[in-house]
Parts: structure tokens; sequence; C-alpha cells
């Protein structure tokens, strides 16, 4: 059972891991603390919660206990968490101050309806114009 995506539940995850131990000791296995620790800490994945582990795993001592842990890793992944609810928050509001230009005539994206190429008030309009050269034109046929 791995942690690989912030949009997980880390709280359902800890509790799944913390079941799945009670379940070993209950069969018999000694499991201490620290290599629960340690499985807990092999099982987190996702690429924002690394440093997280990378820094429990470098302050877990004897004395360090799964409460202990759990309870750092909850509260870097709510700081995470409110990170991201803050972006799309700010995504939100800056669509809603600059929206995207709409043209009234070709209904594309990124550019206003007096910029067009399909208006005939721009004096840049290609409408009017045939892009390629017509192969019934005989004139263009070079003479030999």
């Amino acid at each position: 059972m791995k942690f690989t995506d912030l949009d997980q539940s880390l709280g359902k995850h800890i509790d799944t891991m913390t079941d799945l131990t009670i379940q070993l000791k209950n069969m018999g296995a000694k499991i201490a603390d620290a290599h629960a620790i340690g499985i807990l800490l092999q099982c987190i994945e996702e690429p924002a919660m690394l440093r997280c582990v990378a820094a429990i795993r470098a302050s877990v001592k004897n004395e360090t206990t799964w409460k202990d842990v759990t309870k750092k890793l909850l509260v870097e992944y709510n700081a995470l968490r409110g990170q991201i609810e803050i972006h799309k928050e700010i995504a939100t509001a800056a669509s809603a101050i600059y929206p995207k230009k709409r043209c009234d005539i070709c209904r594309r994206t990124n550019h206003s309806t007096p910029n067009s190429f399909q208006n005939p008030d721009n004096p840049n309009n290609k409408l009017g114009q045939n892009r390629s050269t017509s192969t019934n034109d005989v004139s263009k046929i070079p003479k030999f």
C-alpha cells in the first residue's frame, strides 16, 4: 500500500497502516515501533511529502513513537493541502479578473473581435484573398 498523491487522504492511509500493524501484532508478530514507523515512511511516495519523510527519518530515535511521527506527517500534509487550495483560489480569482478573450466572429479564444482576421473592418482581413495559386491559370505555365 503506497501513498502517492496528495488528493488521497493521508489520515486514511495512516489508519490503514495502523490497522495492519495491529493485525500483525495480534497474529503474534513482534513489531517494534521503529520498524512500523520505517514501514509507514517507506510507503509514502508523494514527491511533495519526501522532504518531510527524510526529515522524520533523520530525527527518528528509539524513543520516537508512532503517534509523534503520524502527527508530524499530518501537519505537513495539511500544510501542503492548504497551499494547493490557496493556489486554486488564486487561479479562480485571476480567471475572473482576467477572462480569456473570445472573438464574437469566429468564436476562438486568445484574440478579440477587432483583431480577428475574419472581421471585415480589420485591415489585415484575409477573407477576400485567395491564398493558393489557381491550377487553371495557363499564363503561369512555363513555355519551352
